[in-house]
């Protein structure tokens, strides 16, 4: 599956989609989300060279998924930077688009001067799949009242 990997500041119209992508799978657990915030929120990612940026994966054309690298994920501590809202378009999973997005993100935080990511999780059946891609535990913690998984992966 010939998938590229763009900036989503090179494709400002998916904005809308990853928004709701990302309102729609992660709203639930912020009690203050909602769609026109992850809008807000993803038009300041339309960045190339600074955080926040998103990258998203295209097939023809079609966005079939993104991933984001923060300054945090909702979670205010020394950890930085954050890989965030990976996320697949359904019918495109399975096909290793999320490693390639992820292993994209590593490439530009380490071009950023960062040599780690972290991410947070809020099921264990992730963490367990992001431990398979060699990510390690660093903690449990509460986010908007909701208990997370903090990882790390070094590059």
């Amino acid at each position: 599956m010939p998938i590229t990997i763009k900036y989503l500041a090179q494709h400002p119209e998916f904005i809308p989609i990853c928004a709701n992508w990302a309102f729609s799978s992660w709203g639930k657990y912020n009690p203050e989300a909602s769609l026109q915030k992850s809008i807000d929120g993803f038009t300041k990612h339309c960045q190339q060279d600074a955080l926040p940026l998103t990258l998203i994966a295209t097939l023809d054309d079609q966005l079939v998924g993104m991933v984001s690298l923060r300054n945090d994920d909702g979670m205010k501590n020394e950890f930085l930077p954050w890989l965030g809202s990976l996320y697949v378009a359904e019918d495109f999973r399975r096909n290793q688009i999320a490693q390639k997005l992820i292993e994209a993100s590593k490439i530009k935080a380490l071009e950023l001067g960062y040599k780690q990511l972290y991410l947070l999780t809020f099921t264990e059946e992730l963490s367990a799949w992001y431990a398979c891609l060699g990510w390690s535990f660093v903690k449990r913690d509460i986010l908007f009242e909701n208990s997370v998984i903090i990882m790390q992966t070094t590059f």
